[in-house]
């Protein structure tokens, strides 16, 4: 084609079935107003722009096909469009594999998505994608991106080996993100930056080259009952007025810290099992903070809450089990600690309870923590 579009559907229901479309100067395939076609086992390859785009309410099924190298991104879906994509494979397109943007919907399972120049999916400004079951793995940046309010569900994902972090979710933006598995990836997991919020339940987030999750610049998520773990970083990081809630999570055996926060950020960490890091369990440095409720803090290489460089957190009714401190603050560290229940090896400072270590410098509220 060397028109607009090779192909467009302005309305109907139209079938296209194993054929071979390609667009010289615009997109492939193009669907508008209402219109509902059926794409099957076509290769819809080399456009100068998308490979389809579904605009202006329309929908559709597009299952089986090759979408791949298309100038713009492989599939675009915007302005309440809700196609149905299903088991294709969505690869080496110049801009994303699949974007929904401008209130755009759309419903995509069992695709493989992999190798496009800015990412899996993007979703932006408004739209409300629907992403189960699919594989979004070796993206040239981010696995998936949701910015400038973007949301969505998203469910049951293998979200591996990206180049960039496995999900990234900013500006406003609160998609939710339910029972995928993240790992491999070259940054981090799962990255909440710039006032990103959202809920992500159930994940298994592991061995990605930086930390688990990092909560960052203004961000309040909330992360319940994930598995977070084998990072070569901290488990979850915190820092720039990151806020957020921790609950109900299995952090464990990450090379740094189960959980970093630092300054300012103050997230809420409440009956988490934070457990076998390489560093503490929990730091708090840098002026970082956090409160930590009815936790398990046990079995970590250095110690179970560890407060620094005018680190503050408030730390009450947790269970702290470690091998050297339970609770080591020094270089001005601070924070309230209280009503916590400490198993330690280490013997304490005279005066500061079993299990705790406060150097001279530190000047924290402890009260009524029992040491056994």
């Amino acid at each position: 084609s060397s028109g607009r579009s090779c192909v467009l559907t302005p309305r109907g229901q139209l079938e296209v079935c194993a054929c071979d479309v390609s667009s010289a100067s615009g997109l492939c395939i193009e669907v508008t107003e209402r219109a509902m076609p059926t794409i099957r086992h076509t290769r819809v390859h080399d456009g100068a722009a998308a490979g389809l785009w579904f605009r202006t309410g329309s929908g559709g099924v597009v299952d089986g096909n090759e979408i791949m190298g298309n100038g713009w991104s492989g599939v675009q879906i915007s302005e309440g469009s809700n196609p149905t994509l299903v088991r294709n494979f969505i690869h080496d397109n110049k801009s994303a594999g699949v974007i929904s943007f401008n209130c755009g919907r759309g419903v995509a399972m069992h695709n493989d998505i992999s190798t496009n120049g800015k990412g899996g999916v993007q979703v932006r400004s408004g739209a409300c994608p629907e992403l189960r079951a699919n594989r979004i793995f070796d993206e040239r940046s981010f696995g998936i991106w949701v910015y400038e309010r973007g949301l969505g569900h998203f469910e049951d994902n293998e979200i591996v080996d990206n180049a960039w972090s496995g999900f990234q979710v900013e500006e406003g933006s609160a998609p939710t993100v339910i029972g995928n598995r993240l790992s491999g990836n070259r940054s981090a997991g799962i990255v909440v930056y710039n006032r990103g919020s959202g809920t992500y339940e159930w994940n298994d987030i592991s061995a990605n080259g930086r930390c688990g999750v990092q909560i960052k610049s203004g961000s309040a998520p909330c992360f319940r009952f994930n598995r977070i773990h084998h990072e070569k970083q901290a488990g979850v990081l915190t820092a720039e007025d990151g806020t957020g809630m921790l609950e109900d999570n299995d952090i464990f055996d990450n090379q740094w810290s189960g959980v970093q926060t630092e300054g300012p950020s103050d997230p809420l960490l409440r009956r988490n099992r934070i457990h076998h890091n390489g560093g503490a369990g929990f730091i708090a440095y840098q002026n970082g903070s956090g409160k930590l409720e009815a936790n398990h803090i046990y079995d970590n290489k250095k110690y179970g809450v560890q407060s620094k460089t005018g680190g503050h957190p408030t730390v009450r009714s947790n269970h702290i089990h470690d091998k050297t401190y339970g609770i080591y603050l020094t270089e001005s560290g601070a924070g309230v600690f209280e009503n916590n229940r400490i198993h330690s090896m280490s013997t304490a400072r005279q005066g500061a309870g079993a299990g705790i270590y406060v150097s001279a410098d530190c000047s924290p509220v402890l009260n009524n923590n029992e040491g056994a």
